[in-house]
């Protein structure tokens, strides 16, 4: 009887995902993966509004003597955002349970403590932090509602071999709110479209970090990074047609330079006069997904 139960719990509660096992996702599931963060900062006195992304990532935390796993659905942002936030607002849409159809409203979640929520990578060099939600999912069920995310997980994540393999440069979709840029009416963020700018089985500059060539700009710090394969491509030495999402990165960092210019006013023995500006090189950095999957220890039931 005790073993049926605990076989029964174990279908019940989650499955059990094998890291970087061939899963597909849809791109209408990795475009919905996605949810904006406003975090609150105060600097001396000054209030600011920072907008990020954020993605919702499921976590399978063990208990009962490893016997069985349990979901735990978080949202993944980045650290150096959140760490210094005194309050956060998240913007979620959700499901009527009613009708099982989408609420054309957009909620508001206000987080109080904001930076003290968060749970941090345990290397403070990385730039990473998750927000468990799944109480939030409770409260909306108690108005018949429920939270409309697609969570992606550790199978979404290339397997170690692949990451060694995968000696190409590669297409890529970056999903955020780049300036604060959205679908404002639903809800929706911004897809964009690049390409990896090294082999992402190099470690650029030594870290495990990827360097991309797209825009990444405020806003879209954060974002999921997928490498995308629409035809045909190499498996494991197999040809194959199809299509496939990976994570292969969480965006940390955009890189510009600094253009020095001098204003010309036309004016004969008129002082001249310096312009100084950021240019964007359309370059980003991003983290390796794999990074991840460190957090796994820290939600392990005792």
């Amino acid at each position: 009887m005790t073993q049926t139960l605990i076989i029964f719990l174990f279908l019940c509660l989650s499955p059990i995902w094998g890291k970087g096992q061939e899963v597909r996702f849809e791109f209408s599931e990795i475009y919905n993966s996605t949810i904006r963060i406003e975090s609150i900062v105060d600097n001396n006195g000054i209030i600011d509004t920072i907008v990020s992304t954020g993605f919702f990532y499921d976590f399978n935390s063990r208990m009962l003597n490893d016997s069985i796993y349990v979901k735990t659905t978080t949202i993944v942002a980045n650290r150096k955002v959140v760490e210094k936030a005194s309050e956060g607002i998240l913007f979620f849409s959700c499901i009527d349970l009613d009708i099982r159809k989408k609420d054309t409203t957009r909620y508001i979640w206000l987080v109080d403590s904001f930076s003290e929520s968060w749970i941090y990578h345990p290397d403070s060099t990385v730039d990473l932090a998750i927000l468990p939600v799944t109480y939030m999912n409770r409260e909306f069920r108690k108005d018949g509602r429920e939270i409309l995310y697609y969570p992606l997980n550790s199978a979404a994540i290339p397997d170690k071999k692949n990451w060694q393999e995968q000696n190409q440069l590669e297409d890529i979709l970056v999903i955020g709110y780049p300036q604060g840029f959205w679908d404002v009416k639903n809800n929706l963020p911004v897809c964009r479209k690049g390409i990896t700018a090294i082999p992402r089985s190099i470690d650029y500059n030594g870290e495990e970090e990827l360097l991309l060539d797209i825009p990444v700009f405020e806003g879209s710090l954060g974002s999921p990074v997928f490498s995308y394969e629409n035809g045909t491509y190499l498996d494991q030495g197999n040809l194959v047609y199809r299509k496939r999402f990976k994570l292969i990165g969480i965006t940390t960092e955009n890189m510009d330079f600094l253009s020095l210019g001098e204003i010309d006013s036309g004016t004969f023995n008129s002082p001249s006069l310096s312009a100084r500006m950021r240019t964007p090189l359309d370059l980003a950095t991003a983290i390796k997904s794999f990074k991840l999957l460190d957090f796994e220890e820290y939600l392990n039931f005792d």
